[in-house]
């Protein structure tokens, strides 16, 4: 026998790297205040598991409950679960987030209709916001929330992706002693 240099089983050029693969670090994150943030990283690899260089699309599946700017860095916005996403080229991977607020029962605003603070059928579990729980405030819509009264609460949280929240303390004393946030809302 023989041997070729035409030998069809030899070894042909190699495979220019391409990115097959991304990873997000955390994959998971909890945040328990609203403006908490933290920074997510990602990295790519070819189909040799190889590290490969790339640059990265950073996106919120949810902006009302993260925000995550183009250098990775996601900032809780308001509570639920949402979705990190890390793209380069056409390959992404996911990173789960879940805000909750630390300290105390979540009382959320039932309607986007106006109406009074005080009155517990207008919250969640028919109670209403007072110390130590958390008033979310975040049905979309154009209405007013007008207390009736003075009123503390651990964390606020206000404003929808839509219509205009108002909330009007009404010559009240609003207190919240763990932060709270008024995005794209009206205090009066």
């Amino acid at each position: 026998t023989g041997c070729s240099d035409d030998d069809p089983a030899g070894p042909g050029e190699p495979e220019e790297p391409r990115i097959t693969t991304v990873v997000i670090a955390p994959e998971s994150a909890t945040f328990t205040t609203i403006g908490e943030d933290l920074q997510f990283d990602a990295a790519a690899f070819d189909q040799n598991s190889s590290p490969i260089d790339a640059d990265f699309v950073w996106q919120s599946s949810d902006v009302d409950v993260v925000v995550v700017g183009e250098d990775g860095v996601a900032v809780a916005t308001g509570i639920g679960t949402a979705e990190v996403y890390a793209t380069a080229g056409s390959v992404v991977d996911t990173a789960n987030v879940t805000v909750t607020l630390a300290g105390g029962p979540v009382r959320e605003w039932a309607s986007a209709a106006s109406g009074n603070w005080n009155d517990g059928a207008n919250w969640s579990g028919g109670v209403a916001p007072g110390v130590g729980d958390v008033a979310v405030i975040t049905v979309p819509g154009t209405y007013t929330v007008t207390l009736n009264g003075d009123v503390e609460v651990r964390n606020l949280v206000v404003g929808a992706e839509s219509g205009t929240q108002t909330l009007d303390i009404n010559g009240n004393q609003l207190q919240f002693t763990n932060g709270g946030l008024l995005g794209g809302a009206e205090l009066v």
